[in-house]
C-alpha cells in the first residue's frame, strides 16, 4: 500500500464538498476523467487520486451539482 498523499505548500488540488456530491446519480465526471483519477462511491462522494490527477478540469464542468472545486494548499 502506497503512502497516504500529502499536499506541499502551496500546492493546488481538487477538493470534492461531501454536501454537494450526493452520489445519487452516475458521476459523470469520473467518466470524463482523462487519467481515471476519480471513483465514484455508492455510499459516499466521489473521492481524488491526488497522485494522477493532472487538473484538466474536465470533472469540474461536467459536475451537476458543482461539487468540484480547486483548492490551494
Amino acid at each position: 500500500m502506497s503512502e497516504p498523499y500529502v499536499p506541499k505548500p502551496g500546492e493546488r488540488r481538487l477538493v470534492i464538498d461531501p454536501v454537494l456530491c450526493t452520489h445519487d446519480h452516475p458521476c459523470i465526471p469520473a467518466q470524463v476523467c482523462p487519467v481515471s483519477a476519480l471513483t465514484p462511491h455508492p455510499d459516499g462522494p466521489t473521492t481524488v487520486d491526488h497522485r494522477s490527477c493532472i487538473l484538466c478540469r474536465s470533472c469540474i464542468k461536467t459536475c451537476p451539482t458543482g461539487a468540484i472545486s480547486i483548492q490551494t494548499e
